[in-house]
């Protein structure tokens, strides 16, 4: 990866992280514009290379992020925390990444309530429960 590519930030939020920002022990917080989600944690890994078995995802970076709520290590694609953008140069319309102590300057939620949720699972299993029940009806 280029120099001024790990030095690109989202063009979502002024205080996005870019790739370089991300160091071990580094406090950040994802955030989701459209569902109004948001999950504190904690670098635990610097980014990296990971290759896939699938020929669709190929080589991608990832970070380890442990959650501040509830402790388990989670992997995540960069490109889907809005960190850097998606092959062909296209960033995450609705994700981003800032620095813990800047949580403070977040916009405010376009969705659901985020403090109806605890966190990212909880928001999945949520709508799990809502795809299940629409399938209910349909039949």
């Amino acid at each position: 990866m280029k120099a001024t590519q790990l030095k690109r930030k989202n063009p979502l939020h002024p205080s996005a992280l870019a790739i370089n920002d991300l160091r071990r022990g580094c406090s950040v917080v994802r955030f989701n514009t459209e569902y109004g989600t948001m999950e504190e944690g904690v670098v635990v890994r610097e980014p990296y290379v990971q290759t896939h078995a699938s020929r669709f995802l190929g080589k991608q970076l990832m970070v380890d992020i442990r959650p501040t709520e509830y402790g388990d290590v989670r992997t995540h694609f960069l490109s889907d925390t809005g960190t850097v953008p998606y092959e062909g140069g296209l960033w995450s319309p609705v994700n981003f990444m800032v620095a813990a102590k800047k949580k403070h300057l977040l916009p405010e939620p376009s969705g659901p309530n985020p403090e109806s949720f605890v966190g990212f699972s909880d928001f999945e299993d949520y709508f799990e429960n809502e795809f299940d029940r629409y399938w209910e009806e349909e039949e």
